[in-house]
């Protein structure tokens, strides 16, 4: 390990981890929109040639990227599915009432946004 590199691994205590659905797309986007720069050693793929993890670096900072599975949904599909919620679920949050057990599995992420 090089000084600076020493350096760098002693100033940064925390590395972030984003989930994306589409981790190729990202790196791109975060290359070309924040001046991201991806560790090309770093970056893993599945057989189907998904990006399944990758690192990125900017002025000395690494922040890591993942797929996390085919049931993750970004907050973007959170959004595009509570728009679809039942109107028996906005009934009863706004009632104030307690969602039975099988609305409240299937649609957590829309709760707080009713």
């Amino acid at each position: 390990m090089s000084d600076k590199e020493d350096e760098q691994a002693r100033a940064q205590r925390a590395a972030p981890m984003l989930s994306y659905e589409d981790v190729g797309a990202a790196i791109e986007w975060l290359e070309r929109a924040f001046g991201f720069r991806e560790r090309a050693d770093q970056r893993y793929t599945d057989d189907e040639g998904r990006v399944t993890h990758a690192e990125l670096d900017l002025d000395g900072a690494m922040v890591m990227l993942g797929w996390p599975g085919p049931e993750y949904r970004s907050p973007k599909r959170h959004a595009e599915e509570c728009e679809q919620a039942p109107v028996a679920l906005i009934q009863f949050r706004s009632a104030n009432a307690i969602v039975p057990a099988g609305g409240r599995r299937q649609w957590s992420m829309c709760i707080d946004r009713l």
